[in-house]
């Protein structure tokens, strides 16, 4: 059953800036059993790279990121796209269906490499399993 969507980033991003989801949502991402996130970059310039890592935490201060199951992200994130040349607009996914649940604590961090600059903009959606 559908819970909850929301925007959770929305600004501009220079590239190698590591920009991260505000703290007001931590909890939020956090709540329900399933997670779905949408990328999208919009007015890119240049033809880097962009990734998202998903972290998590059960006390809002320690974060262990979903993909590498440590403190320190993966090379690649959870969402890796490539981007092209041209202005353009790009979109990637990723989905936790549950099966391996996330603690309490959800956290979202985005990073265009160089020379790509663009919007970055992450959309949530929540569902629930559960009663």
């Amino acid at each position: 059953m559908l819970r909850r969507k929301l925007l959770v980033l929305d600004e501009f991003g220079p590239a190698g800036i590591i920009s991260t989801s505000h703290a007001r949502f931590n909890h939020s991402l956090g709540a329900f059993d399933q997670l779905a996130l949408m990328a999208v970059i919009e007015a890119q310039t240049g033809n880097g790279g962009f990734d998202l890592w998903v972290s998590h935490s059960a006390d809002n201060r320690l974060w262990i990121y979903q993909k590498s199951g440590t403190t320190t992200p993966s090379a690649a994130g959870d969402i890796s796209l490539s981007l092209p040349t041209s202005p353009s607009l790009a979109a990637g996914s990723y989905r936790n269906d549950g099966v391996m649940p996330l603690l309490a604590f959800v956290r979202i961090e985005v990073k265009l490499t160089s020379p790509a600059t663009g919007r970055i903009k992450v959309y949530a959606v929540q569902r629930d399993q559960g009663g």
